[in-house]
């Protein structure tokens, strides 16, 4: 079973919280330990070269000499001091004589006196002079923690007891920052996870409320929102289309059953003029399911386009023609406006004589007689205009926010078999997006167009 990503955090931080704490309490014990060491011995230094130096200076201005120092110096036998300056009590700092041709005069702890200094003694010793002539040198060991008093050694360990406790604290008060933290890192991740199984079993729209103090998260939250508001869409569509195809269906295989069963049963004569009925139903039939099968395709990117160069003129010209009579048998005008000189494109000219073709029979369907229909075609940068307009304002400003849905049609109380299978503006905009144009209805006040682009 694997560990829970909070659990993981909370381990991690506790790793560092301790490692952080233990680097640290080393490192300012040391320091500390270091410090008092060097406070303690300057502190006794101190003392001792001011009580040292003036004893020293006295004796080799009575004697001219160094012999019986011991008996001089304060604190030693025959001194006349009570301190602590003589090295052999515990604690004290212990220190060196030398003379001027570097012999040990003096050893605290009397083990060096009557040998030779080392060669730089000058530079680490205290001078002690006698009417401005160096008749001596005075050097100062410090020492170890080994030789603090009981009192001094005891500081030491309570101060470093004292960082120890606060080491400890900061750690557990390091791991319940930490913990709480971690729980709120995990707590998006968790709701997410929640909100993705809910999303494997079909509960589409399901969105993660529980807002995030990272970036990162925080972007996978609204992202996560935007994809289960889409898959809801999606699943909402497909619902939809699946019930619109099914209606659709429904229409001209009911008149074809209906009509067959009634010549089977001998109600009607099976005449031509019966079967052409059937007949024209399953043409529609299969024009609706030639639509559907263009439509899914585009949508998916499936449906290849063949482009070649087109002279957009004349396209508009051809497209004119082959509906002129349409026109001309509604009483509608049909006019072709273009500027003087078009360039070249290149588009698949079935894909897009089945957008003019959409849009005409549209616009037709749509006019009353008398009007007038225009074909245009306008330069603009880097892409051709083409549009279609009919006389008469036909759509609402509502109404043009969903001319592009599957099997939208203006008149709702239209019949299905005689007001088109409501697939052309939605195949019409799809062939216009694979040919990465734009395609858009405008309303004028008192006409209606649709217009698009093609690169």
């Amino acid at each position: 079973m694997k560990a829970k990503l909070w659990v993981l955090l909370s381990l991690a931080f506790s790793i560092v919280a301790l490692t952080v704490a233990l680097i640290f309490f080393l490192a300012i014990n040391q320091a500390i330990e270091a410090q008092f060491i060097s406070y303690l011995s300057n502190s006794e230094n101190s003392q001792i070269i001011e009580r040292l130096i003036p004893a020293l200076q006295s004796h080799y201005q009575e004697n001219e000499n160094w012999s019986g120092i011991k008996a001089s110096l304060p604190g030693q036998s025959g001194g006349n001091g009570n301190g602590n300056e003589g090295g052999a009590q515990r604690g004290g700092p212990s220190y060196l004589i030398v003379g001027p041709d570097g012999e040990v005069i003096y050893d605290s702890e009397g083990e060096q006196q009557g040998t030779k200094a080392e060669a730089n003694f000058e530079q680490r010793g205290i001078s002690v002079e006698l009417e401005g002539e160096a008749i001596a040198w005075l050097l100062m060991e410090t020492p170890g923690q080994s030789n603090l008093t009981e009192i001094q050694a005891a500081f030491l360990k309570q101060v470093q007891l004292s960082l120890l406790g606060i080491s400890l604290f900061a750690i557990l008060a390091a791991l319940a920052i930490g913990l709480l933290f971690s729980r709120e890192l995990s707590r998006p991740l968790a709701a997410l996870s929640s909100a993705a199984f809910k999303l494997t079993g079909g509960d589409f729209g399901g969105l993660v409320e529980t807002p995030s103090g990272t970036e990162e998260i925080e972007s996978l939250r609204r992202s996560f929102n935007k994809m289960s508001q889409a898959l809801e869409k999606s699943e909402m569509q497909r619902r939809a289309m699946t019930s619109d195809i099914a209606h659709e269906l429904r229409t001209p295989v009911s008149l074809i059953r209906t009509q067959l069963q009634a010549m089977m049963d001998g109600v009607r004569d099976i005449s031509p003029e019966n079967m052409a009925l059937a007949y024209d139903q399953s043409i529609h039939l299969g024009q609706l399911i030639e639509d559907l099968r263009t439509l899914t395709q585009a949508e998916s990117r499936q449906l290849k386009i063949f482009k070649q160069d087109l002279d957009s003129k004349q396209l508009l010209g051809a497209m004119a023609e082959s509906f002129l009579p349409l026109a001309q048998d509604a009483d509608l005008r049909m006019e072709i406006k273009a500027d003087g000189d078009l360039p070249l494109i290149q588009a698949d000219k079935k894909r897009l004589q089945q957008v003019f073709t959409n849009l005409l029979i549209n616009a037709l369907q749509h006019t009353q007689a008398g009007g007038e229909i225009q074909l245009m075609g306008l330069e603009m940068e880097n892409e051709i205009q083409f549009s279609v307009t009919n006389s008469g304002r036909t759509l609402s400003e509502a109404d043009s926010r969903n001319v592009f849905a599957r099997f939208w049609r203006a008149d709702q109380s239209r019949q299905r078999d005689t007001g088109g299978s409501g697939l052309g503006l939605a195949i019409s905009q799809e062939l216009v997006n694979l040919h990465g144009g734009r395609i858009w209805g405008d309303l004028g006040e008192n006409s209606t167009s649709f217009c698009f682009t093609i690169p």
